[in-house]
């Protein structure tokens, strides 16, 4: 996988037309060597902040946004498949978390998406839904307790709230 990426990165230089070089090269490369709905989870693990993030909410996401009757255990290979082209780190069993400048680049592409507000719409659903269970208005300790390390999933709901309500 590595050395075929490699390749293709040292046609990409040789050739003087094309000037992108570097990690924009292989992550375009790595973007292109993904079927569909392993993008699509791509786009969607870029909604969350680049910080840990539980396989389950990811899988809630998904159920929603691609409202297709998706498999949750379809999410995990196509997750692993992530992790084998070094875009998506496995923090534990259940865990995942995208580095700042890839998640910068998969918000790129959720941006140039026809599905993008679908996406972030199904994304506000699941996030509001998992802010009504913490208590109105959530003690910060409570919180804190429920989303260890994750304070960004409830900024992340109130900044997208209003999408919910479209």
């Amino acid at each position: 996988m590595l050395a075929g990426l490699l390749s293709q990165l040292q046609e990409q230089q040789a050739d003087s037309t094309n000037p992108t070089t570097g990690l924009p090269a292989t992550l375009e490369l790595s973007w292109h060597s993904l079927d569909d709905f392993t993008q699509q989870i791509a786009m969607l693990l870029s909604l969350f902040a680049p910080t840990p993030i539980p396989q389950a909410m990811l899988e809630q996401v998904a159920e929603v946004a691609l409202d297709t009757g998706i498999d949750r255990e379809a999410i995990a290979p196509a997750c692993d498949s992530l992790i084998q082209r070094f875009l998506l780190q496995r923090i534990d069993a259940t865990t995942y978390q995208l580095h700042t400048p890839i998640w910068a680049y998969l918000q790129t592409k959720l941006k140039q998406s026809t599905q993008s507000d679908r996406y972030k719409q199904a994304f506000a659903q699941v996030m509001v839904t998992f802010a009504k269970r913490l208590s109105d208005p959530p003690p910060h300790r409570r919180m804190h307790r429920f989303c260890p390390g994750n304070p960004s999933y409830c900024r992340d709901c109130n900044h997208l709230a209003n999408l919910v309500d479209r």
